[in-house]
C-alpha cells in the first residue's frame, strides 16, 4: 500500500472513531436529559401529593373545623 494510501486510511479511521464518540456522547446526554426529565416528573408529582396532604391537614386541624354547628 502506498503511503499516501495509508495515510488517507489513517484519516478515514480517525473520523470515524471521532463520529462515534460523538454518537456515544449524544445517546449519553440523551440518556442523562430523559432521566432528568422524569425525576423532574416524579418529584412534581410528589410536591404536589404533599402539597394536598398539607392542605388537607390544615383543613382538618382548623379551628372552625372543630366547632359544633
Amino acid at each position: 500500500m502506498h503511503p499516501y494510501q495509508a495515510a488517507l486510511l489513517a484519516e478515514a479511521r480517525m473520523a470515524d472513531l471521532r463520529r462515534e464518540a460523538l454518537a456515544n456522547c449524544c445517546a449519553h446526554l440523551i440518556a442523562r436529559v430523559s432521566l432528568g426529565t422524569r425525576l423532574a416528573a416524579a418529584t412534581g408529582r410528589l410536591t404536589a401529593a404533599l402539597s394536598r396532604s398539607r392542605q388537607a391537614a390544615a383543613a382538618c386541624c382548623a379551628p372552625t373545623a372543630c366547632r359544633p354547628a
